[in-house]
Formats: structure tokens, C-alpha cells, sequence
């Protein structure tokens, strides 16, 4: 009986499936300079999903092309699913950024979507404000000056 219980319990250590996914945003990978960002997304083509958790008026102002608003979806989770549902949970990159370096409004998001079971997330640490001031790829959208 004892081997029995030994057995059951070394097949659920090692079983991935049993084990509790890690969603600590600490274990997300972090991307810290223009140029990784920039070949990030290139690289990911339409497999990524960019996600912007500043302010709907920091979002207005400027936001990395094709990212989605954060805030305007999360408290909906017919959005949230909307968002993720034709996305490869293991080959779609997930990129979150907010305001800048010390911003970790990024975290729910980036943790959402580690709860939905994608693996490949990672936040641009210097965020929307270095952004502003250096973009020589044009990675972002800016408001239009009236």
C-alpha cells in the first residue's frame, strides 16, 4: 500500500498537468531595450496580443501599434475571452507594458493571461514614457495635433 501512495505521488510531481501553473509575474520574461522590443513584435508578427494598461488619456495620446486597451476590457470577461480565443496559448506572445520603469500596473494583466494558460508573456519594463521620447522604429500610434 505504501508503494502505491509512493507511486501516485511521484506520477502527480512529476505529471505537468497536475502541477499548479506558476502566474507569479515575477517569472515573466522582461524586455528592457528599444531595439528587443522592436524585434519582439516584428518577430511575433500576428502572433501576439499587446496589451496597454495605462490610462484611457495616456492610451489617447499614444500607444504601441496595435495594442489593446486594458482597462477597457478587463472588468469584462466576454471581452477578455474575445481578446485571447483564436490566439495559440503556447505560440502567442503576450506583451504588457504601462507608464514606465517602476509602473506594475502590467502585472493583472500579464497574469490574466498566464490564468488562461499562455506561456510566452513578457512586459516592456521602460514603458509608454521612454517610448514618447525615442521611437526610431515608429512603433507607436500618437494623437493627432489639431
Amino acid at each position: 500500500m505504501k508503494s502505491f501512495f509512493t507511486s501516485l505521488s511521484l506520477v502527480l510531481f512529476f505529471n505537468p498537468l497536475a502541477q499548479a501553473k506558476d502566474c507569479n509575474p515575477e517569472s515573466f520574461g522582461t524586455i528592457t531595450e528599444y531595439s528587443e522590443l522592436a524585434s519582439t513584435i516584428k518577430e511575433s508578427k500576428k502572433d501576439i496580443v499587446i496589451l496597454d494598461v495605462n490610462s484611457k488619456s495616456s492610451f489617447q495620446s499614444a500607444h504601441i501599434k496595435g495594442a489593446q486597451r486594458w482597462h477597457a476590457i478587463a472588468s469584462d470577461p466576454k471581452k477578455v475571452e474575445s481578446l485571447f480565443a483564436a490566439k495559440s496559448k503556447k505560440d502567442t506572445t503576450i506583451l504588457a507594458y504601462c507608464g514606465g520603469d517602476y509602473c506594475t500596473a502590467w502585472k493583472d494583466a500579464a497574469k490574466k493571461a498566464c490564468e488562461m494558460g499562455f506561456e510566452k508573456i513578457t512586459h516592456y519594463k521602460p514603458g509608454i514614457s521612454s517610448l514618447k521620447k525615442s521611437d526610431p522604429k515608429g512603433l507607436l500610434v500618437r494623437a493627432k495635433k489639431s
